[in-house]
């Protein structure tokens, strides 16, 4: 079944550690990366923007997709089907080399009731909430 879910595994007073695990019928991939505060508040705002006009895509990054940097991953919304269908396309970095060439791209498939159900629980469980272990999933439990 398609879902991503996001869990705060690191936290400092601006700063996070996020899992993110993605999946569909054909694929799962997993990775750790580090996003500052204002980014996770800046993504929670974009998604509540996307929830109320799903007609505009939506894209957002973390992280340089080349050179020796900390890991990174894209996140491509794009605009809803007239069935209601959201398809959020992750771009996620396999840390299998140094040289960081295999990526793995695959969409995700939601609603909009879903999507704005995820965005409320990452803000509270992952931008507002100090603890750590707390996760927002966007379709069902891994």
């Amino acid at each position: 079944m398609d879902n991503l879910r996001i869990e705060k595994t690191w936290s400092d007073n601006d700063f996070f550690e996020i899992n993110i695990k993605g999946s569909n019928e054909f694929i799962t991939c997993e990775q750790n990366i580090y996003v500052a505060f204002e980014s996770i508040s800046t993504i929670c705002t974009k998604l509540f923007e996307y929830v109320n006009q799903p007609n505009k895509a939506l894209y957002f990054e973390s992280g340089d997709k080349t050179g020796a940097y900390t890991p990174a991953i894209s996140v491509n919304i794009l605009p809803a089907e007239l069935t209601g269908t959201i398809l959020i396309e992750l771009d996620m970095e396999i840390e299998d080399n140094d040289e960081r060439r295999h990526r793995a791209v695959f969409y995700v498939k939601t609603d909009k009731f879903n999507l704005k159900s995820f965005s409320e629980k990452l803000e509270k469980y992952i931008l507002k909430d100090t603890e750590i272990g707390f996760s927002s999933e966007l379709n069902s439990v891994f």
